[in-house]
């Protein structure tokens, strides 16, 4: 368990005294913070170590500086909408590759005021990643199903993976089972800004296909 920068920030941004997980190797000092504040505090060098817990039982668990496989066991402890927070990067992990990580793991960032290197999610029903060779598979019948049009296999290619420009610009989130649920894609274009001596060729990104199986529409913001 990495320091906490402020033990009373913590409390305020867990969920109102419920079951939570302290995981590190000095997890103490935030689990008598946390009790105090009315939780129910288990604590644990590490998730292996955290096994007696049942699965799908805690409201929070609280890591240090954890990589993709901690997340992906931390999501496994949590019942649904349950909350990670980590409390320090992975060693050598950019912001970016760490709200990566968690998407594809299957959390969602909260939008919140944090401390550096904090970071607060939420357990959620879906996996948000980038394009992976043979998602092509389902892409093709949810643009049927979508658009009522049918694109070949040659077509979709032409368009997202032989693009001179640049390839496989393509986000899509699936369900437990790996479903795909929804696609958003674009694929690189040249921008002309300008005429003349001060014309600039710039890359820009065409929004393409952008589409949710329609059993899964009614999930978040709505149609």
């Amino acid at each position: 368990m990495a320091d906490f920068p402020d033990l009373r920030t913590l409390t305020a941004l867990l969920p109102t005294p419920g079951s939570v997980l302290v995981v590190g190797t000095n997890p103490e000092p935030v689990a008598r913070d946390l009790a105090a504040a009315g939780h129910a505090v288990s604590t644990a060098s590490d998730l292996p170590g955290a096994a007696r817990i049942p699965e799908s039982s805690l409201d929070a668990v609280v890591l240090g500086a954890p990589d993709t496989v901690t997340f992906q066991a931390a999501r496994r402890l949590l019942r649904e909408k349950g909350r990670l927070l980590i409390a320090g990067p992975a060693p050598g992990r950019t912001e970016q590759e760490t709200v990566i990580a968690l998407s594809e793991a299957g959390f969602v960032v909260l939008k919140v005021d944090l401390p550096a290197a904090v970071y607060l999610a939420r357990k959620e029903s879906f996996f948000v990643r980038e394009y992976r060779q043979g998602d092509e598979e389902q892409i093709l019948p949810m643009f049927r199903r979508s658009f009522h049009v049918d694109r070949s296999l040659a077509r979709w290619a032409w368009e997202y993976r032989e693009n001179p420009y640049g390839t496989l610009r393509i986000s899509e989130a699936f369900t437990e089972d790996g479903r795909l649920a929804a696609h958003y894609a674009g694929y690189p274009v040249r921008f002309h800004d300008g005429t003349g001596a001060r014309a600039r060729i710039l890359p820009a990104l065409q929004v393409g296909d952008t589409m949710t199986e329609p059993a899964f529409r009614h999930v978040g913001r709505g149609p």
